[in-house]
């Protein structure tokens, strides 16, 4: 395995690993465990920060003057990549709905209690 495919595969580990961190922080949201939610999507950040630093190097490599070797498996790391700044991106989102409406349930009772 040349140094490039292990640097993919470096990629594909870290986005993987941030894609399931992200996700168990959207499950976590939903179960209203908001304890969770900021340590997991911190992990989860950590490992796309990883996956970022191995592909900048390469791209900084290529711009050196390295001639890139382009593969299925270079266009599949890409693919992962974007799909896990879109599923941060989301996650983001899920998390931000799920505590307005905690947030409205709990408004909810307190005014069901009032008037009952």
């Amino acid at each position: 395995m040349t140094g490039s495919e292990q640097d993919l595969f470096e990629i594909l580990s870290n986005v993987g690993a941030a894609k399931s961190e992200y996700m168990k922080a959207i499950q976590s949201v939903k179960k209203q465990n908001f304890s969770e939610v900021e340590s997991l999507f911190k992990t989860g950040d950590e490992y796309l920060l990883a996956a970022h630093k191995v592909h900048t190097k390469m791209i900084q490599e290529e711009a050196g003057g390295s001639e890139p070797k382009i593969s299925l498996l270079l266009v599949h790391v890409e693919d992962q990549l974007m799909g896990c700044e879109s599923i941060k991106i989301m996650a983001k989102e899920f998390i931000h709905v799920y505590a307005q409406l905690q947030d409205l349930k709990k408004e909810q009772t307190v005014i069901l209690n009032k008037i009952t």
